[in-house]
């Protein structure tokens, strides 16, 4: 029989605007300064004196969509992208894959193909969900759109 008084305790319930105050702060070192989230949430604790507990901060970092990883989704959507353009338009340039704001490196992408046995002749089946709700950005390298139509002065 588990003694119930060894439980650890629920953590207490922290509103967003309780993040509010330290949210540019985890931002910076997450994000920007590329720390670990157990590294930001001492740094947090020590200059805020601020509590939450690692599952907090990653459910926190989640819903202000600044998630490192990419997910099993948004990579089915990216291999499909590439592969869809090597098979029907294989004159043009490769494309930059970008989630959240992040590229998503070719390197990346080849090792989540092997990972997931995913040859390079073979297309990705196709991800319904992928691509309408996500915040993707498919660009091709070091070009500049100029509108076709005149500006309206």
């Amino acid at each position: 029989m588990v003694d119930v008084g060894t439980r650890k305790r629920k953590a207490p319930t922290l509103r967003a605007s309780d993040w509010e105050p330290v949210k540019c702060r985890i931002i910076e070192l997450h994000i920007t300064r590329n720390i670990s989230l157990p590294d930001v949430q001492e740094h947090i604790k020590k200059e805020f004196g601020f509590e939450a507990t690692l599952r907090q901060y990653r459910s926190r970092v989640t819903q202000w969509s600044l998630d490192k990883n990419v997910k099993k989704k948004e990579m089915q959507f990216i291999v499909q992208k590439q592969q869809e353009r090597s098979i029907f338009e294989k004159d043009k340039r490769n494309r930059v894959f970008r989630v959240r704001g992040s590229v998503v490196e070719p390197k990346k992408i080849n090792r989540w193909k092997e990972r997931n046995r995913i040859a390079d002749d073979e297309l990705c089946p196709p991800t319904p969900t992928a691509g309408k709700d996500q915040p993707f950005q498919i660009s091709l390298p070091s070009v500049n759109v100029l509108s076709q139509y005149p500006s309206r002065s």
